[in-house]
């Protein structure tokens, strides 16, 4: 909340809920209730890449050393 906000919520009886994500509910001392949705302060993430298209590429061979038990 701005500074103006946040003072009447605590100064001036203001009560805040959140029925929904990105949803509030403010209700004023005198029982006046308005609903709002602020702005994002964060941009929403892109849309995730396409699949790629055909087999998936084969693992790299282990070479096994003489040393090595696995």
């Amino acid at each position: 909340l701005c500074r103006h906000h946040h003072r009447a919520k605590h100064d001036a009886g203001w009560t805040i809920t959140q029925p929904a994500p990105g949803h509030f509910q403010v209700t004023t001392r005198a029982g006046a209730r308005y609903t709002t949705r602020p702005r994002r302060i964060t941009d929403p993430l892109p849309a995730p890449h396409p699949a790629a298209t055909g087999l998936p590429r084969p693992l790299p061979l282990h070479e096994q050393h003489h040393d090595d038990p696995y």
